[in-house]
């Protein structure tokens, strides 16, 4: 069976076997030669992008085209599987979520030869990203054990949560103004920080300073992940790793 039927042939029974998977088929000049109902749902692409590049489309993440276009073309010209970790605002609720992403070559059995690249995309859960960015290390490295009573009825809202996790990093007013605004998409100063953290934080603690503050944090367990807005700063391409196929 030659490239072109056997490509054919390849594309319909994906069709009919990746019903509950996302899944795409690319040429090797990186056209959209198939997707499956759920690759197109999470990746906010529509059926209009077969025949199309990626950077051609108007799906979320297409700011990535260019570094998922060096590592396509890696895969094109060396057979090998690239694995990696995709961040961007997820298409169904905008809200920026993380995938696991693999692409790899498939071949004609009758000949050997490359035929299409396919691309698979996994949704990540919180507890798997937490595994992933080594999460459960990073907080026990900041000494997050024996739980205290005293500070275990303190309630904390989300951004007094985020604030306090950057201190406890080590970040200054100024950083995590700054990173409140990335992750917020609206302005934070670091007198707005620095207010939030001397008026609402120190009392809930009974503390006098911000030192005293997070030397009583660091021995409780008050916080024991990373706050999951904090966890996508930045869009982008992680952990990424080629492997043999």
């Amino acid at each position: 069976m030659n490239n072109k039927k056997w490509l054919e042939y390849y594309i319909q029974c994906l069709q009919v076997v990746s019903a509950d998977k996302a899944v795409a088929v690319y040429s090797f000049d990186f056209k959209f030669l198939y997707a499956s109902e759920l690759y197109l749902r999470l990746s906010g692409a529509t059926t209009e992008i077969i025949g199309k590049r990626f950077q051609d489309s108007s799906a979320p993440g297409v700011e990535l085209a260019g570094e998922l276009y060096q590592i396509s073309q890696i895969v094109n010209e060396t057979g090998k599987k690239a694995k990696f970790i995709l961040v961007y605002p997820s298409p169904i609720d905008q809200i920026k979520k993380c995938f696991r992403f693999e692409t790899y070559r498939v071949y004609n059995p009758y000949n050997g030869e490359p035929i299409c690249r396919v691309g698979e995309i996994y949704e990540l859960n919180l507890e798997a990203v937490n595994q992933l960015f080594n999460v459960t290390n990073l907080v026990s490295n900041l000494n997050l054990s024996d739980l205290s009573n005293e500070l275990n009825s303190v309630e904390l809202s989300s951004r007094e949560q985020e604030i306090l996790f950057l201190l406890l990093l080590g970040k200054s007013y100024k950083e995590i103004a700054s990173i409140l605004m990335k992750v917020h998409k609206k302005p934070y100063s670091a007198s707005t920080v620095s207010s939030i953290t001397m008026r609402q934080l120190l009392p809930k603690f009974s503390a006098h300073s911000v030192r005293n503050m997070l030397a009583k944090v660091s021995q409780s367990r008050i916080l024991t992940t990373i706050p999951p807005s904090l966890l996508f700063i930045e869009n982008g391409i992680h952990l990424l790793e080629f492997t043999e196929e």
